[in-house]
């Protein structure tokens, strides 16, 4: 080895590789050990400050029994690097020369013997860089650095990766309509060694012939790939039984939900159909109030972030201050077990009886009493379960609208 002033820049090769097994045997940690060649180069304009001679000597002393007694777990490389700094450190501090050709030598020495005692400092970006300050440039690479990815900047990444790496296909034993469940998994999702992707294409044809295959497109090293792929078919297999017992699960309830109203239809003595008919009505009220108060909680929802501070207003229905269309009952609530009774025809001039009478019975009837409940209730011929309620409103334009009509 060249006794010049750098040991860096006299032999950049060999320092190279004495930097790469100082890193593999674990004496230097992989994070900072790149900052070695700047904490021992001698071509700087100011160099750092030296360690005192009783200093060096300690050192020197600790790292030639750390060579001794650990010998076979360094490589003869380092051994013979370690040997002749410490021969011409030894020869420097006896002439008391600190600087020149020195320094460099010294520097290690300080480096490896801090570093056994896990003291990083000397190779920390702050020490390496206390000489010079730090470019606008440098600093805002630190501050993105600590900045989260944007959504943009991944799919660019990803879109490096690919092209830098081939892509293998992979066929996985799970349903393609089943699949998304798989790719939501972390270790796939996430992964930092490989990109998967569905093949859409291949998976379309499977899921419209109902095969039981998928398959994925892997970007990564082939080590990396063969792993993540023995994996996900281990984990295909568990979401695809997972999958089948619940559509089991599901079938099996239908079917005895099935059974379960033939049943009640035969003791009943009708069609299932007309059983439907019969619910369908209470069915239809039920629904129709749970839409209105899910509308209503939506719109307090909506509303209570622009204003906090109102008071929140009881709900009420749409239809309250409404009526029925059929017998003119004032509207209560929608689970109005009154039946709706009810006049179907019209009021029309009888010249026989020279009053107005009922076209679907033949009842006298008043002008004033067409749309009483009261009358309705008393003479109606026609009777149905379900009252027709509309809005007071709704009802209000729509004779309005007739009168318009009849006054053109």
């Amino acid at each position: 080895m060249a006794t010049t002033h750098c040991l860096y820049h006299s032999d950049q090769d060999s320092f190279i590789s004495l930097q790469k097994d100082l890193i593999q045997c674990g004496w230097l940690p992989r994070k900072c050990a790149h900052r070695l060649a700047m904490a021992v180069c001698a071509c700087r304009k100011r160099l750092g400050e030296v360690p005192s001679y009783e200093d060096q000597l300690a050192n020197t002393e600790m790292i030639r029994g750390i060579i001794q007694s650990e010998n076979a777990k360094y490589s003869n490389r380092i051994v013979t690097f370690i040997n002749e700094c410490l021969n011409l450190t030894n020869i420097s501090n006896t002439n008391n020369d600190y600087n020149g050709k020195s320094y460099s030598y010294i520097q290690l020495i300080t480096v490896l013997c801090n570093a056994k005692q896990q003291d990083f400092s000397m190779l920390s970006r702050a020490s390496v860089s206390a000489n010079s300050k730090f470019s606008e440039r440098e600093l805002q690479r630190e501050i993105n650095r600590k900045k989260k990815l944007t959504p943009h900047q991944v799919d660019m990444i990803i879109r490096k990766k690919k092209k830098k790496t081939p892509a293998c296909l992979v066929k996985l034993p799970i349903f393609p309509g089943n699949l998304q469940k798989l790719l939501k998994l972390e270790y796939v999702s996430k992964s930092k060694v490989a990109i998967v992707e569905p093949h859409y294409t291949k998976n379309n044809t499977n899921f419209d012939n109902n095969r039981v295959e998928s398959f994925v497109k892997v970007w990564g090293n082939p080590e990396n790939i063969k792993t993540l792929t023995a994996r996900m078919i281990q984990n295909a297999k568990c979401v695809q039984e997972r999958m089948d017992a619940e559509r089991e699960r599901r079938q099996r309830v239908k079917t005895e939900r099935r059974i379960y109203y033939d049943a009640i239809a035969s003791l009943m003595g009708c069609s299932i159909h007309a059983l439907d008919e019969e619910v369908s009505p209470w069915a239809f009220d039920s629904c129709k109030e749970a839409l209105t108060d899910d509308f209503t909680l939506k719109a307090h929802k909506s509303a209570r972030g622009k204003a906090k501070s109102q008071t929140v207003k009881t709900q009420s229905s749409v239809l309250d201050g409404g009526h029925c269309l059929q017998c003119f009952k004032s509207f209560t609530n929608l689970h109005d077990n009154t039946e709706c009774t009810f006049h179907e025809g019209f009021a029309s001039m009888n010249q026989l009886k020279g009053k107005k009478t009922w076209s679907c019975c033949k009842t006298v009837v008043e002008d004033s009493d067409t749309k009483d409940y009261l009358h309705h209730s008393c003479t109606g011929c026609t009777t149905s379960r379900v009252h027709a309620w509309r809005t007071h409103a709704k009802s209000k334009g729509k004779n309005k609208d007739k009168n318009d009509y009849k006054n053109m």
